[in-house]
C-alpha cells in the first residue's frame, strides 16, 4: 500500500493486500488522523494533521475491481 498527502511524493506504508483481504480505515477527527488495518491487524497511523474537511475515496486500477464499504467498530489486533 502506498500513501500520498499534502502534495508530497508517496511512500510505502503498511502491507500489500490482495483480493479477499479486509482493509479497515480508522478516521479520528479528534486527533485529525487516519490509520489502517489489514485483515484485523492494526497497521498504524498513515496521515496526521488532517484538515477539518476529509473527503475519502477509493481508487481501483483494473476493470472488474470492486469494493464493499461496511461501517463498523471492529477491534484490531495491535
Amino acid at each position: 500500500m502506498a500513501q500520498w498527502g499534502d502534495r508530497s511524493p508517496g511512500y510505502n506504508y503498511g502491507e500489500t493486500f490482495v483480493e479477499g483481504d479486509e482493509v479497515t480505515i480508522i478516521v479520528n477527527m479528534a486527533k485529525r488522523s487516519v490509520a489502517f488495518g489489514l485483515n484485523g491487524k492494526y497497521l498504524g497511523t498513515a496521515f496526521k494533521k488532517l484538515s477539518r474537511t476529509v473527503c475519502p475515496y477509493v481508487e481501483m486500477w483494473n476493470a472488474g475491481d470492486s469494493v464493499s464499504i461496511v461501517p463498523g467498530t471492529k477491534k484490531l489486533k495491535r
